[in-house]
């Protein structure tokens, strides 16, 4: 798929795709149907068009922020500088603020940071939760082959079974726990 593709742009062939995806859909939940479906496939290909363009990654955010972080150090007592270029420093070198860090046995841990193909992973198997009327899982079920259609249709590489597997259940997991709280 082309990523510089236009995202209001639809292609027939990505028609094709989306009804072919659409079709092989099993038990539609109460209150979606094939053109929800479609409208929310839609979206998560645009997030998956744009999400290219405008993300910096988590390793280039840390490196950013230790950029940040040695220049205030080697500017501390330095006068005379903007304040906007001071607090744009200041900024920076909090910037992963959601991915604290520290050691474990194996090396350095970053807490809630997500690969934007697992993001997509996790907005693809939402969206089925959320549409199938019977939301489940098998190694070679339904959920398998809707990600594996949608990533296709995204031009992302295939999730194994084991990785939809562990997804789904961390998803539920966290839907569970919200649902007591």
């Amino acid at each position: 798929m082309d990523r510089d593709l236009d995202c209001v742009k639809l292609t027939t062939e990505i028609e094709d795709r989306l009804d072919a995806i659409c079709a092989r859909f099993g038990p539609y939940a109460q209150g979606w149907d094939k053109d929800k479906l479609k409208f929310s496939l839609v979206a998560i290909r645009n997030w998956a068009l744009l999400r290219d363009k405008r993300l910096i990654s988590p390793e280039k955010g840390r490196k950013i922020a230790t950029s940040a972080k040695q220049l205030l150090n080697s500017l501390d007592g330095v006068y005379g500088f903007d304040d906007d270029f001071m607090r744009t420093l200041r900024t920076l070198e909090a910037w992963p603020l959601g991915a604290p860090d520290w050691q474990g046995h194996g090396g350095d841990r970053r807490s809630g940071e997500r690969t934007p193909d697992n993001q997509a992973l996790e907005a693809i198997i939402q969206l089925y939760n959320q549409a199938n009327a019977k939301p489940g899982f098998s190694k070679s079920g339904p959920l398998k082959r809707f990600v594996g259609d949608v990533c296709a249709l995204l031009g992302i590489e295939p999730k194994s079974a084991d990785a939809i597997h562990g997804e789904h259940s961390r998803l539920r997991r966290k839907t569970t726990s919200v649902e007591k709280s």
